[in-house]
């Protein structure tokens, strides 16, 4: 399915158990937003920018978004839609931007599709001043809760564009090989959500 299709999905479902789990994943990644006061956001891996518009219309006019995408027709769609954020395209494996640009770098839902996340995680690193929140489904309960409900049952309920399958210890792991671990709430199931601190340099 097409990536594009695929989040719209997601953040536009009438099924109303799914929008509760977005509704309160998105609150939590404004709270650990809130926590850390940033005034320049870098939404990396933005798609059609759900998670930027929505921490701005919670975080107030004070703060600046950027968001980057690979996808020109995520983009465009997040343009049409009133896009809170400047767009940029380009690759989080290069990300076009010199280092500590950001206050605060957010890169929910991106990592798992990628070959190559620990090339991702050094350059949102790179780009961040101090802090770093990342998100991805926790595995196997993330292909668990698809397969009950019908979704990819050839493959077990696992997305055929998703090439990491983290369980929460191990993308914690992950994390914590640029990143102090601040927060890392127990209760954002099906996803492990991860607010860290750049490592003294």
């Amino acid at each position: 399915m097409n990536k594009t299709v695929a989040n719209l999905q997601k953040y536009e479902s009438p099924n109303p158990i799914q929008r509760w789990l977005i509704h309160h994943f998105l609150d939590r990644v404004t709270q650990l937003t809130v926590r850390v006061g940033p005034l320049d956001v870098l939404d990396a891996g933005c798609g059609e920018g759900f998670v930027h518009n929505h921490l701005a219309t919670r975080l107030g006019h004070g703060v600046r978004f950027w968001g980057l995408d690979v996808s020109r027709e995520a983009l465009c769609d997040g343009q049409t839609r009133g896009s809170r954020a400047s767009l940029l395209r380009g690759s989080l494996l290069d990300v076009p931007f010199t280092g500590g640009s950001f206050d605060l770098v957010v890169c929910t839902e991106v990592l798992e599709h990628l070959a190559q996340p620990e090339q991702a995680l050094d350059e949102l690193c790179r780009v961040s001043r101090r802090f770093v929140l990342l998100s991805v489904p926790c595995e196997p309960f993330f292909a668990g809760l698809n397969f009950l409900r019908g979704k990819n049952l050839r493959r077990l309920g696992s997305d055929d564009d998703h090439r990491q399958h983290w369980t929460r210890w191990g993308f914690l792991q992950f994390a914590r090989r640029r990143l102090r671990i601040l927060a890392a709430p127990s209760d954002t199931f099906p996803w492990t959500v991860v607010l860290g601190e750049l490592h003294a340099r």
